[in-house]
């Protein structure tokens, strides 16, 4: 009830071109991790939906230590830490065989009706019987992107596809990665790669939304905000290199 694990193989569809465990594919990893946890403590998602209601990802987390190999069997690791009345944060590890963390994640999470129309007290749902007692894994918290990109350039346009969608019709949370990574090329990082990514999501978009991409490069990696035609911020992230 309280801590969820499972081993994973990290196989090539979870891979980048490096032959690593990519940024889509850990965020694949929690958000498969968090949905049988959810199912095991009784609000699946099938459970949620006969309520009415639907988990939300307001932001998500990924720090890289070491990244694992394709191929390398992986324990991954997810609890909930207390929640405050509105908002409740899971927290994630990958460990190799020795036990050793691999990859940490946090995620915050809401209870919403369709469409976002209400939040949910998520205390209901989030009860002392499975709220674990390992707290969090960060000892920092997450800073905000400012969605002012006057300072930045346009990176492009990225059409939100059939593919990005899920099951409740709006993009699916790993598939903005997906989406503003496209506008970093490989040569960008090659030699060095990504330690950390944090995204916060305003907006829920659905297929054939354009979103405007712009882009700012910093001191330690790059930041990037996903607006629609109307000026409305979907998203931000900050992506912060190895070196």
């Amino acid at each position: 009830m309280k801590e969820y694990e499972l081993d994973r193989d990290i196989l090539l569809s979870l891979c980048d071109g490096s032959g690593h465990l990519s940024v889509t594919g850990a965020l694949d990893i929690f958000m498969d991790t968090a949905t049988l946890h959810e199912d095991a403590f009784g609000l699946g998602v099938y459970k949620m939906m006969d309520m009415g209601l639907y988990w939300i990802i307001g932001k998500n987390r990924v720090r890289f230590l070491k990244r694992p190999a394709m191929m390398e069997r992986v324990r991954v690791r997810t609890w909930f830490t207390e929640p405050s009345r509105l908002y409740g944060n899971r927290e994630y590890v990958l460990e190799d065989k020795e036990g050793n963390p691999l990859v940490i994640g946090e995620t915050e999470w809401l209870v919403a009706t369709e469409g976002c129309k209400k939040i949910m007290p998520i205390k209901e749902y989030i009860t002392p019987e499975i709220v674990s007692p390992k707290g969090r894994l960060f000892d920092d918290r997450m800073r905000k992107v400012a969605k002012d990109f006057s300072d930045g350039f346009d990176a492009g346009i990225y059409t939100v596809s059939p593919t990005d969608v899920d099951f409740v019709g709006h993009m699916n949370n790993a598939a903005y990665s997906r989406a503003v990574m496209s506008f970093i090329p490989s040569s960008e990082l090659a030699g060095r790669g990504i330690r950390e990514v944090e995204i916060f999501y305003s907006l829920q978009c659905k297929e054939g939304d354009a979103l405007s991409i712009k882009r700012r490069n910093t001191e330690t990696g790059t930041e990037f905000g996903a607006f629609l035609p109307d000026g409305s911020t979907v998203m931000t992230a900050r992506f912060t290199y190895e070196h």
